[in-house]
């Protein structure tokens, strides 16, 4: 064979193997054109918590590609996720961890590969377990005492999140007061809510608020007191020797009897013959007998009943009467007592005679208050308004002898007036057997039904 036909067949040799080896050599790698979501993220989640998130990569067959490298990311929400980067398995998978933000609401994460479209994953946080409760809203740090408002407890899991639907107990733990509603179950946000009515005495004042195990809120408040609601001169009689003094001494209260802020004060004597009065409250007295003052401030008012002495003499009279303007059908006690004041003498024995009008009021009993005198008491003539006592002691005493104890019950009828009048028929010391009746000035009570 010549050296050209040799070579002629190598090369077509050459030819044919190199045909062979392109038939039978390996196919080109796969073509990754679509991306989905295998695994996706609960609708929804606790607040922090984690959640597996996976997607797979295929072909156009479907096939599963693997190698791709795919992104993941939290896109909303505060989450993270890890690995943020990986690769596909052999069936064409990649999967990550997200974990969730700690805030209620819409959280997102994505992964991406290149030239394929971007998957989304996405769940709403909710709130977790109960893990505290706090104060919301308090009252104000004065608050009126007997006054109230509106008080909010808050119930929020680990991460601050408000906790819907936990029962609330708010107890009254000092002061006095109430709530309107003890239990109650938090809205959405986590809060719940009563009215705290505090108590009717100045001082301070605290709720506390409950939820399960967790340590309780605590609500606190000092009341003051309230707008002046009443203005009093103390006792209803001021008693005063003919050409003496005494100085009145008003008081302001709330409506729940708290010592009130005090305001400027105008007095009037209604009998200047007996006694006159100055701007201060000093009353100094004229001549024996009795007369009213009367204090005002704005639209409140007091009066007592001056009565005017003989220098060294006794004052029969009620120690303990409450108002000279009574409710109807009001139930009241009074205490009949002689005041010796600077007479030198004790009290050896006494005739009295009190009376009234039936009308006016209805005599209900009497009793002895602990008085140091034997009595010796007529109540006879009570329904005709007229009540006869009688007192005794050897030994006598000094100072303001209590006699006697008489209820009665006012009226039905507003407007009624009338008097409750006491007077001395016979008055003498122990051991002088001193007659003392001149110099006995006795107490007539004017009194109306309101």
């Amino acid at each position: 064979m010549t050296p050209h036909r040799a070579r002629g067949r190598l090369a077509l040799v050459l030819v044919l193997v190199a045909g062979v080896a392109g038939a039978c050599g390996d196919p080109a790698a796969p073509t990754p054109t679509q991306m989905t979501r295998v695994a996706d993220l609960s609708v929804s989640m606790v607040a922090g918590s984690s959640d597996s998130i996976r997607v797979k990569v295929s072909d156009a067959s479907g096939s599963a590609v693997n190698g791709v490298a795919v992104v993941f990311a939290a896109t909303a929400g505060g989450g993270s996720v890890s690995p943020t980067s990986t690769t596909t398995s052999g069936a064409g998978i990649a999967a990550a961890k997200f974990t969730s933000g700690t805030l209620v609401g819409l959280n997102t994460a994505t992964a991406s590969a290149t030239g394929l479209p971007t998957v989304t994953f996405t769940a709403t946080t909710v709130a977790g377990p109960a893990s505290s409760i706090t104060t919301v809203t308090n009252l104000a740090a004065n608050t009126v005492a007997g006054a109230g408002d509106s008080i909010r407890a808050s119930v929020k899991d680990v991460n601050g999140n408000g906790v819907g639907g936990a029962t609330v107990t708010f107890t009254v733990t000092g002061g006095g007061g109430s709530v309107t509603i003890a239990t109650a179950v938090t809205i959405a946000s986590g809060v719940a809510a009563t009215k705290w009515i505090t108590g009717t005495t100045v001082g301070l004042n605290s709720v506390t608020a409950t939820a399960a195990a967790l340590t309780p809120a605590s609500f606190s408040a000092t009341t003051i007191a309230g707008p002046a609601a009443r203005l009093s001169l103390g006792g209803r009689t001021v008693i005063v020797d003919a050409g003496g003094g005494a100085a009145l001494q008003p008081t302001f209260t709330d409506a729940n009897g708290n010592s009130s802020a005090s305001a400027t004060v105008t007095y009037t004597a209604r009998n200047t013959a007996v006694a006159t009065v100055s701007s201060s409250g000093a009353v100094a007295t004229v001549a024996q007998g009795m007369t009213f003052v009367v204090a005002s401030s704005s639209a409140l008012s007091d009066s007592v009943l001056v009565v005017s002495g003989v220098s060294g003499g006794l004052v029969l009279s009620l120690i303990d009467l409450p108002r000279f303007d009574l409710k109807t059908d009001t139930v009241l006690t009074v205490t009949v007592a002689i005041d010796m004041r600077s007479s030198g003498e004790k009290l050896g024995s006494a005739d009295i005679k009190i009376t009234w009008d039936p009308t006016e009021l209805t005599f209900q009993s009497d009793a002895d208050p602990t008085s140091p005198m034997s009595v010796s008491a007529n109540s006879s003539s009570s329904t005709a308004g007229t009540y006869l006592l009688g007192v005794a002691s050897a030994s006598g005493s000094s100072g303001s002898v209590v006699l006697r104890t008489l209820t009665f019950k006012t009226a039905s009828t507003v407007g009624k007036t009338g008097a409750l009048t006491l007077s001395a028929t016979a008055v003498a010391g122990a051991t002088t057997f001193t007659d003392l009746k001149s110099k006995t000035t006795a107490a007539i009570y004017p009194l109306k039904t309101r």
